[in-house]
């Protein structure tokens, strides 16, 4: 297997709000498609207990599930 990449709390937090440079946005979605990015379990729990609107729980559950 490849390179992979362990995502931050923060950056992901960062991706799902959109609030990283687009080149940033644009890397981590390649990373995500070609499923090379990790979540810790403690990763997982800091970004379960984020409450958003049921549209940013979507996103952020998609994510979560697209890193399995």
């Amino acid at each position: 297997m490849g390179t992979r990449y362990a995502v931050d709390t923060n950056v992901g937090i960062d991706f799902l709000a959109g609030t990283l440079p687009a080149s940033s946005i644009a890397w981590l979605e390649h990373q995500l498609h070609a499923k090379q990015l990790v979540l810790s379990v403690v990763v997982r729990m800091e970004l379960l207990s984020w409450r958003g609107t049921p549209a940013a729980m979507q996103l952020l559950e998609d994510f979560i599930a697209a890193n399995e």
